[in-house]
């Protein structure tokens, strides 16, 4: 996938999610600068930009690059909790990631 392919990927996913460049270079931490430059095949982006872009969305690089559309579709239940999970700050996460260990574990 060059790097046209992969940005108009991340276009529609962008698009999916209602967000316009602005918000995606908020939900990323990622400049709109580079989001610019990248979209005019003036740079290509770096795996931490990509890698921000994947958190921002909640995908993984290889769902980025896989060409398996299907996979992007998740059922009703996981796409709310992902929703949820978007709206908590790093600490909130990391207590619920104990506390899903924890289950987990039967501790």
């Amino acid at each position: 996938m060059d790097s046209q392919e992969l940005f108009s990927k991340v276009d529609r996913l962008r698009q999916a999610k209602g967000w316009n460049m602005y918000q995606l270079s908020l939900q990323a931490g990622v400049s709109h600068n580079t989001l610019y430059k990248w979209r005019n095949r003036n740079t290509k982006p770096t795996v931490d930009v990509l890698e921000a872009i994947c958190d921002a969305f909640q995908i993984s690089l290889a769902q980025l690059f896989s060409n398996d559309t299907s996979a992007d579709e998740l059922p009703a239940e996981n796409k709310k909790l992902l929703e949820y999970w978007s709206t908590l700050n790093r600490r909130q996460k990391q207590v619920i990631w104990d506390m899903l260990d924890t289950l987990r574990n039967g501790k």
